[in-house]
Formats: C-alpha cells, structure tokens, sequence
C-alpha cells in the first residue's frame, strides 16, 4: 500500500514541479506592457542631475518585447517639479525575473535593478548609481498586445 501511495505521489507531483518550473521562468512576452509607477527617497550626492534632498516621482514605464523601454515621469527634486521627464533604453531580463535597465547615456552600466513580482503584473527596482536612495514600485495596466 505504501510503495502504490508513493508512485501515485511521483507520478502526480512531476508533472506539476516541472510546470511550476516552467512559471516560474519570466520571459519578455511575460512582462511586455504599459505599468505605473512612483518613486520616493533621496538625492544623497551632487552632480547626479537633481539637487541633493527628497525627491518622488509618478509616470509610467513600457516594457517591450523586444527588450527595450522608455519612462515618462513627472519628478519632485527638492520641491521642484520636472515635468514630462523621459528615458528610454533597453533591459536584460533574466529568468528569475530579475532585471537590469541600461540607458547608455546615463552610465555603461545598469543604471537600475529590480525584480518583477506577481506573476509579472508589479515591479520593485531600484537605482544602480552612486547617488541616489530611491526605490519604486509599478503595477501593470496595460499588457502588450500580440
């Protein structure tokens, strides 16, 4: 009864680790889309385009498949409002849902690390840049279209 048990166990619970293994791989057709974000903290150095003190931030970022994404944001540096603020580069998305965006003429290098959450519908990231100490946070609203 035990070793019947146990098979039964087997043959049921691989086919579902191995397509819990597949979710859990995020592709760019997983997390294609249009999300709204806000950003909060501070500008902690000078020279980093925004004066050193709070800043927040509300836009939206697009994420296609084909690698690249462009913000549109308003920002608050110190009190001072920057409106229509825009960047646009490419990401590197890795299977684990972890993701880089580079805009290369802001630095070589990524200029910010997050993860997607949620089945790729939210985002965390944050500034990969002396500078600064902001975090975000997004939640999908639209998904890329086929």
């Amino acid at each position: 009864m035990r070793k019947t048990t146990f098979l039964l166990l087997v043959l049921f619970a691989l086919p579902a680790l191995a397509h819990s293994n597949k979710d859990s791989r995020c592709t760019t057709s997983d997390i294609a889309g249009v999300y709204g974000f806000k950003g909060e903290g501070f500008i902690v150095a000078e020279g980093v385009g925004f004066p050193v003190g709070p800043l927040t931030t509300v836009g939206t970022i697009t994420f296609n498949k084909d690698g690249t994404w462009r913000v549109k944001q308003d920002v608050s540096a110190s009190g001072t409002l920057h409106r229509n603020v825009v960047f646009a580069g490419t990401y590197a998305l890795n299977p684990d849902c972890t993701f880089s965006l580079f805009e290369p003429t802001v630095s070589n290098s990524a200029i910010d690390i997050g993860i997607f959450i949620a089945d790729g519908k939210e985002f965390v990231l944050m500034p990969n840049l002396e500078g600064y100490a902001i975090t975000f946070a997004g939640k999908r609203i639209f998904k890329a279209r086929h």
